[in-house]
């Protein structure tokens, strides 16, 4: 319904799996991934801007047990035999070299969040290396919250924190991924997220993961 409701808009649309060590609990296919791939993949035929899924922690918990690197591709292949275009991006947390081995080839790219909600210090040097552990084989795209979690429930950053862990993104990553940010108008994040849309105040406006405007990278 939400896809048929979005169709002749600019809204490109994403479904996220909840994976076994949170329960598997996305219906109908709960813990089924691969008839997930197969059904969404189906679905983005008829919905050209439904563009990917995503299957929240790959490798916490009981879901590292799980996504072994044969069930991965697995997924990966069956969502290819129907539409290649539709993308794949879980999300990781500790992006390795042992890790990028495990699932280069079999996902579209990873949404590497950072979780430090009260200081950008250190994303920088975590996002770059995690770039020469993947070197190039898929893209990152850093992720950035912008409302407090059920493990860091002292509220949301401070907007300023906000900011340069979405430079960091911009700069060291091939994107950002911003999750729960409000869209109620004048709220300070959003404010904020608003200046990395073309015209807005951040160096990265309008081509976050694109350029560094420092030439470094």
């Amino acid at each position: 319904r939400l896809l048929e409701a979005t169709k002749s808009t600019d809204i490109q649309m994403w479904a996220v799996i909840i994976p076994p060590s949170e329960g598997a609990t996305s219906l109908p296919y709960r813990s089924d991934y691969i008839r997930w791939s197969r059904e969404l993949a189906k679905l983005s035929l008829k919905y050209a801007n439904f563009r990917g899924f995503n299957i929240d922690d790959l490798q916490v918990g009981r879901s590292h047990d799980t996504f072994t690197r044969d069930y991965i591709c697995k997924i990966y292949q069956t969502k290819e035999q129907i539409n290649p275009h539709f993308l794949f991006i879980p999300t990781i947390y500790d992006l390795d070299r042992a890790v990028a081995d495990r699932v280069t080839g079999c996902i579209d790219g990873a949404w590497l969040w950072w979780v430090n909600l009260e200081m950008e210090t250190g994303l920088p040097s975590f996002l770059e290396n995690t770039r020469y552990a993947v070197e190039g084989r898929f893209p990152i795209y850093g992720g950035v919250y912008a409302h407090w979690t059920s493990w860091h429930k002292e509220g949301n950053p401070d907007p300023k924190v906000f900011r340069g862990t979405l430079e960091a993104a911009c700069k060291y990553a091939d994107g950002a991924v911003i999750w729960q940010l409000s869209i109620k108008p004048g709220d300070p994040l959003l404010e904020e997220a608003k200046q990395f849309l073309a015209g807005g105040s951040s160096p990265y406006a309008g081509k976050c993961g694109t350029e560094d405007p420092s030439g470094k990278h």
